[in-house]
């Protein structure tokens, strides 16, 4: 494998995640938006922040298998590193959707609260 076929694989695995990024940042700027005491905030910024280092890691974790084809190491090691970051995948899948969870939680609490006192009009 060159440098090259690397690089290409390293931009697919990143083109692939684009879309969950876009989609995350959108999700943060409006929760950024709202007004800082606003129920559940701290909750939902909490998730969001969990689910952008979730999608790094998995992003940084696909691109090992290339990186060892690349260093050329053993079969037997490539396939031994691929089980692990099978598994570091399932754990990152489970943290991101107790993520998403609390970001849904997060959002129903924030739908339920009453709305902030309107203010009487001056003069």
């Amino acid at each position: 494998m060159s440098d090259s076929t690397f690089l290409l694989q390293a931009l697919t695995q990143l083109g692939y995640r684009i879309p969950e990024g876009i989609a995350l940042l959108v999700g943060l700027v409006l929760i950024l938006k709202t007004r800082p005491g606003a129920p559940a905030r701290g909750s939902a910024l909490g998730a969001v922040g969990v689910m952008f280092v979730c999608l790094g890691v998995s992003t940084l974790l696909s691109l090992v298998p290339a990186y060892l084809m690349l260093s050329y190491t053993g079969a037997t090691e490539i396939s031994r590193v691929a089980s692990v970051i099978g598994l570091v995948h399932v754990l990152l899948s489970v943290i991101n959707a107790f993520a998403l969870g609390v970001l849904f939680f997060a959002l129903r609490k924030a739908w339920t609260a009453l709305p902030p006192p309107v203010q009487p009009p001056l003069g």
